[in-house]
């Protein structure tokens, strides 16, 4: 999704796009899927009368499929030129300014009769081009943070994706004994490892030196020789 993102911002050919993301309300519990498929008694009695359990094994599955109508219905509105794309409740909207009350009109209507929407947390974002005194562009997105200025693209990580990130790597398997050394160090290496997928689409270098030279460097070298565990709030001291 993220690189799909990417491409999209950095290959398009219009002056100005638009980001819209829809704050919405209990989205998966507005799901009316009862009326749309026949269900088993035993089925219907573990998932309730209306909506998605979030956060549940079959959230994401059920979700896709209950959504497919929906998910069509704001691509057409979109339209062939627009980018959508959605992960559970996170929308990310792209379409030109030219068609943005029109098109925002027409998703609102929609989206009205069967959620409830926050119309004041919807963001407008522009692209940036190869022209002067456009807006800049800045929003996140799935732990990421995109952002726009003075025409380069950068894909960053989100500062609570950060601290959830940093913490788990230092307070996790932490060793109380000299034996465990090893078991740590898998671990952490094993931590690190599962989030390269993640990292491969950022592209703020700053960011990434920052949390090797503030946060694994001295955490290896110093924090597991001396045993050391720092406060939870010394991320907040990190000049990230």
């Amino acid at each position: 999704m993220i690189s799909l993102i990417k491409d999209f911002i950095e290959n398009s050919t219009e002056e100005t796009k638009i980001f819209k993301n829809f704050n919405i309300e209990k989205f998966f519990e507005k799901i009316d899927y009862l009326n749309e498929y026949e269900l088993d008694g035993d089925f219907k009695s573990i998932i309730g009368s209306e909506g998605i359990l979030p956060g549940t094994p079959l959230a994401n599955v059920l979700g896709q499929l209950y959504l497919e109508e929906f998910d069509n219905k704001i691509k057409e509105f979109i339209g062939n030129e627009g980018f959508y794309i959605r992960y559970f409740d996170d929308l990310v909207l792209v379409f030109s300014k030219e068609k943005a009350k029109k098109i925002t009109n027409e998703i609102l209507s929609y989206l009205s009769k069967f959620y409830e929407i926050k119309k004041n947390k919807i963001r407008e974002i522009f692209k940036i081009e190869e022209q002067q005194n456009l807006n800049e562009a800045k929003f996140e997105f799935l732990g990421y943070k995109f952002e726009v200025k003075n025409k380069n693209f950068k894909i960053s990580i989100r500062y609570k994706t950060i601290k959830k990130f940093i913490y788990k790597f230092i307070f996790e398997h932490k060793p109380r004994d000299k034996g465990k050394i090893y078991d740590y160090l898998v671990a952490k290496n094993y931590y690190l490892f599962s989030w390269l997928n993640s990292f491969k689409y950022i592209n703020d270098h700053k960011l990434l030196e920052k949390i090797y030279l503030y946060i694994i460097l001295p955490e290896k070298n110093l924090n597991l020789k001396k045993n050391f565990i720092p406060s939870r709030n010394f991320i907040d001291q990190v000049p990230f």
